[in-house]
């Protein structure tokens, strides 16, 4: 018998020179992390339907985002991320097909230093202090998302979803 997922996430695995400047900066402010997790977008971090999320992504051209610029998550879930706009409303509409109405406190993002890493409030600022005033604008297409599940504290694969197009 299938076991319910505790929770659900859909990701953005990042490529190319993005990845590597992502990569960088997560091995040097979040090294481990980044020894277990990818560098990706956060485009759902709900639960969502699977069926729903096949269908919605096949019917829909693929995503296009811009990685922007640093941003800092405050007390009580600190941590350092990189802002992803969506300046075409592609990622909006997709998450409303899959979601329904937009979430006002969803914020889609590359996490930088996770609240999970932070061991003071002094390690925070020092991550700051450093990628605070970060630029990068860069460009991503999406063709294709992760999902993953979390059951009993581990997380696994459970579907790479294409784009239409």
């Amino acid at each position: 018998m299938a076991t319910t997922p505790t929770r659900r996430i859909a990701i953005v695995e990042l490529s190319g020179s993005l990845r590597a400047t992502v990569d960088d900066l997560r091995h040097r402010w979040d090294p481990r992390t980044a020894a277990t997790v990818e560098s990706h977008v956060t485009v759902i971090d709900e639960p969502a339907d699977l069926e729903l999320l096949t269908a919605s992504a096949r019917s829909m051209p693929p995503l296009r985002l811009r990685v922007s610029r640093s941003a800092r998550w405050i007390t009580p879930d600190p941590g350092i991320f990189l802002v992803v706009d969506d300046p075409h409303g592609d990622l909006r509409r997709f998450r409303e097909a899959v979601l329904g109405a937009e979430r006002a406190t969803y914020r889609p993002h590359v996490t930088l230093l996770h609240r999970d890493s932070i061991g003071s409030d002094a390690q925070a600022d020092e991550a700051w202090a450093s990628l605070g005033d970060l630029i990068l604008d860069a460009d991503l297409t999406v063709t294709e998302i992760v999902v993953h599940d979390q059951s009993g504290g581990l997380w696994s694969e459970v579907a790479r979803l294409r784009f239409a197009g």
